[in-house]
């Protein structure tokens, strides 16, 4: 605290040496000239970037506004050999404090080819509950996609979307998977 006061005092004492030279010589002129100079530039990047991000969003804009876009459902998964429904927990604490937040995942097993060993393996997938839509189905349980097709053009180009995105996943299980359980406890 004290080497604050006492850089606070010398930054003081030459502000009023520099402050008495000015009224004394002729520098008032250069200093204003500087001071002007760092004033422009100041103003002239404020203002580049106000008008620059004025720009983007209207740009962004009209590139969502003009694109095409198409939906169509995709195999993501043919085949999956479980389903279940969990809630998955994450946290952060440092020294006894911290949070806790939970949300419900989907997981199931896919099988694949492992790329190390060539052998037949079971992957773990987990997707958000809000991304998921499930049908009952009277085949084999797999996922699909919905897949968002945008119309490449010129303005699209130049803009952050992807071409393709997945906008949410349809999970089909077989009839009678999911229970009803009705249960009102009305004390």
């Amino acid at each position: 605290m004290e080497s604050i006061i006492f850089g606070a005092k010398w930054l003081g004492v030459i502000i009023f040496i520099i402050t008495i030279i000015m009224e004394i010589s002729d520098f008032g002129g250069v200093f204003e000239a500087i001071f002007f100079v760092i004033k422009s530039t100041v103003v002239g990047i404020v203002v580049g970037v106000v008008l620059g991000l004025v720009m983007a969003i209207i740009l962004s804009l009209y590139v969502f506004v003009k694109n095409d876009v198409t939906r169509t459902v995709e195999p993501f998964y043919p085949r999956i050999e479980n389903l279940q429904d969990n809630p998955s927990t994450k946290g952060q604490f440092y020294f006894g404090s911290g949070n806790i937040n939970g949300s419900m995942k989907y997981a199931f097993y896919i099988k694949e080819k492992d790329t190390l060993t060539g052998n037949k393996s079971f992957h773990l997938v987990l997707l958000d509950y809000k991304d998921v839509s499930i049908v009952y189905t009277d085949g084999q349980p797999r996922v699909d996609a919905v897949v968002i097709h945008r119309k490449e053009t010129w303005q699209f180009k130049y803009s952050f979307l992807k071409e393709t995105e997945v906008d949410r996943y349809i999970i089909h299980v077989p009839r009678g998977t999911i229970k009803n359980n009705y249960q009102l406890d009305a004390q």
